[in-house]
Order: C-alpha cells, then structure tokens, then sequence
C-alpha cells in the first residue's frame, strides 16, 4: 500500500481539465465566428467537385459554382466530410475571395467536438476529487487500519493491466466482509490468502486496501 501522490492528478487536471479545454473553446469559438461571418456577409452557392484530395479527416477539394453574373468559378473548398469528384454541396463565398469556398462543419462534427470537450473537462476535474478520496482512505488505513489475511475469492478483468479482485475476510469483530480491490493483472491466485489493511466505519462499511508484496499496487 503506497502513499498516493498528488503529481499525477495534478499533471492530468492540468492538462485535460484545463489546458485542452481552453485551447478547445478557442479553437471552437474562432471557428463560429468565422462561419457566422460567412454566413452573414457571404453568398450561399452550391459547388461541385472537380478534385478530391483527401487530407486526414477532411477533404482538400476543388470546386467550381457560378457566381451572380453567370460565370463559372473555379475555387478551393475544405470540405469537413467524405466527398468525391462530381460530388454537389452548399457552401459560402465572400465578396472579396470568390476563390475560396467555406464549407461549415456538420452537425454530426460539432456534437462529436462538444462531446469530446465534455470528456475532456470531465476527467480533468475527477482527478483532484480522486486523489482527495485516495488520500483520505490511505490516511484512515494507516491510522486506524488493522491487519488481517484476505481470500481472493473471484476477479474480472478491467483492461490489461488491472483487474478487479473481490476479497473476503473476518473482521476481529467476527464479521464477514467482501471487498472489491485493483490488483495487476497475470498476479491472481485464486483462493490465495493475501495480506491487507483494513478499518470498519461507524456506518457498517468497510474501508481496505491491499499490502501484501505480491500484489502491489498505487491506490
């Protein structure tokens, strides 16, 4: 049983519930902005697709449309979606830049970057919330914990590092717990006996963690 560290929580919050976020509501905010420009001070013109490059996820097109006076025009367009050549789609053109044709990202593309900004935020701000309760549970181990033998008595597979455990033991109070602990994965025996440390709360509950060598860990 280790001491929980406060620096990987700190360095995930850092990153994924801040820094990432920011980066992402600009990136998102510069580009509502730049569609509602075009939306606003540009002209609606439906495009069709001479060329297809396809550059990771979006698509480096040329178009051509016909502009107010008649005239074919032949522009540029990054389409935020799978196109071809022959391809017709909607996008917007300036008065200044008849050359270039913005196409607005989907709805379908919004939600998944939405989604992901959730995520991201999410994560980052369970982190410090995790490590308090890791904290707290190893400070209430170590001062109140009592030692005992436990029995591994089932487990399943988290992923492929770590699987949940359930183990059971007789409290000195002669009651019968069974508790759900991560242990690395390829270390269980099943119906081993293992070393943990272990407090009964005032609410029944029971607070354990792990301290036998064969199966350390970092709660």
């Amino acid at each position: 049983m280790e001491k929980p560290s406060a620096v990987p929580a700190f360095l995930i919050f850092l990153c994924l519930g801040i820094i990432v976020p920011v980066l992402m509501f600009f990136a998102g905010k510069a580009g509502l902005d730049t569609e509602k420009n075009y939306k606003e001070n540009g002209r609606l013109v439906e495009c069709t697709v001479v060329q297809a490059i396809k550059v990771g996820k979006t698509t480096d097109a040329t178009v051509e449309y016909t502009d107010e006076n008649g005239q074919v025009i032949t522009a540029h367009a990054t389409a935020n979606k799978k196109t071809y050549v022959g391809d017709k789609f909607e996008g917007y053109v300036l008065p200044g830049t008849p050359n270039e044709v913005y196409c607005p990202a989907d709805k379908v593309l919004k939600f998944i970057l939405l989604a992901l900004f959730s995520v991201f935020v999410v994560i980052g701000w369970i982190m410090p919330f995790s490590y308090i309760a890791s904290k707290k549970k190893y400070d209430l181990l170590m001062q109140n914990g009592k030692d005992t033998m436990a029995e591994l008595v089932e487990y399943d597979r988290k992923n492929e590092v770590t699987l949940y455990a359930w183990f059971k033991f007789t409290s000195d109070t002669g009651k019968e717990h069974k508790v759900r602990l991560f242990i690395p994965a390829n270390s269980a025996e099943p119906n081993a006996m293992y070393s943990i440390k272990y407090c009964e709360l005032p609410n029944g509950d029971v607070k354990a963690d792990i301290t036998d060598d064969r199966l350390k860990r970092r709660i």
